[in-house]
């Protein structure tokens, strides 16, 4: 029973990801100042509540204030420094192998064109994304699949099971559809690791402190975090850059 549950998750999220692709259309025609995914991810939330009703999955919102102190503080320091890691991994990767620049900027990372109001975007990314997105991974998959209780980690710092990993590893291995919109794919890679991470520890925070609310403030310091650290490393990089 409880492969059905993870098989019919799987299945259930891969049907939304394909039938959203229908939603870049709408959102190029009738919402030219959003970003492209926009409606996608509207979607995205609107097929996670009907899911949930569904199956009568029910979600906690209440959550103290000192926890989301706490939440905000080990999810800040967590995400950044995984960030510089991952992104100076993998831009050591990209060296090895090309004699390419190692700037994002430079490569063909752009989500969003002219046309886009940035302000609209921003705000997305820091209040629609985490919304959206852990009514999805964790309100519904990680739910449906939570009969799978076997323990991976357990210790006095953390306790990771079998559903928080899938449903991390699963929301990280979703952004490879970012390949196909012609990004560079040392940036994909990037993307999908730090998706990973973020996507485990939303769903440790979801599980210990039974609140949604926990796994999308988290998202919500990890979409922050993301692009400081990423900052940053542009910053140490060009001055670096600038010596030799």
């Amino acid at each position: 029973m409880e492969i059905l549950y993870l098989i019919s998750g799987i299945i259930f999220c891969e049907l939304i990801t394909y039938s959203s692709k229908y939603t870049f259309a709408l959102n190029q025609k009738y919402l030219r100042s959003f970003p492209p995914n926009f409606l996608m991810q509207i979607y995205f939330g609107i097929c996670a509540l009907i899911l949930m009703a569904l199956f009568e999955y029910t979600l906690v919102i209440k959550i103290s204030l000192m926890d989301l102190l706490k939440i905000s503080c080990q999810s800040f320091l967590l995400f950044s420094i995984s960030a510089l890691i991952v992104n100076t991994i993998i831009n050591c990767i990209r060296k090895k192998n090309e004699n390419d620049n190692l700037d994002d900027s430079s490569q063909n990372n752009n989500f969003i064109d002219e046309n886009v109001n940035k302000k609209i975007f921003i705000f997305m990314v820091l209040f629609i994304n985490p919304i959206t997105e852990e009514l999805l991974y964790r309100g519904f998959l990680l739910n449906h699949i939570l009969s799978l209780d076997y323990i991976i980690i357990n210790s006095k710092v953390i306790i990771i099971s079998l559903p928080i990993l899938i449903s991390g590893l699963y929301f990280g291995i979703v952004h490879r559809s970012l390949l196909k919109m012609g990004m560079d794919k040392y940036f994909v890679y990037k993307i999908v690791v730090k998706a990973t991470i973020v996507g485990i520890a939303c769903g440790y925070f979801y599980i210990e402190y039974n609140s949604i609310t926990a796994a999308i403030v988290a998202h919500f310091i990890a979409n922050i975090s993301e692009n400081l650290s990423s900052s940053f490393f542009n910053s140490i990089f060009h001055l670096f850059a600038k010596k030799s």
